[in-house]
């Protein structure tokens, strides 16, 4: 089973039943338990932004937000919410990309 770009948090299951007996191909997975050690693999709560009231979305210091494998089909592909897949020319672990907030950003050195 291949999981990518995935968050799997808040399972009641341990970690040897998600790691499906060692058959699970995972690539930058957010868990707890960690399933499977690797790069962009993490085990820090996700950060949702409100998880009570089902709003999956990230809040902008979620260890999930710019830390996902990027793949072609993601060019011009859309997250749950519509926003485009590919933000900051980064793409985030789980469902729904974090968005900047329209308007007029400014660097000043």
């Amino acid at each position: 089973m291949n999981v990518i770009n995935t968050i799997i948090w808040g399972n009641l299951f341990v970690a040897e039943e998600l790691n499906y007996g060692g058959r699970l191909n995972a690539g930058a997975v957010c868990t707890t338990p960690l399933i499977t050690a690797g790069e962009g693999h993490t085990d820090t709560p996700p950060a949702f932004k409100d998880r009570a009231a089902g709003d999956y979305r990230l809040k902008p210091d979620s260890s999930c937000v710019e830390s996902g494998i990027y793949a072609p089909w993601m060019d011009g592909a859309t997250d749950l919410a519509g926003v485009p897949r590919i933000v900051r020319r980064k793409v985030d672990i789980g469902c729904y990309e974090y968005a900047l907030l329209p308007g007029t950003f400014i660097i000043l050195r």
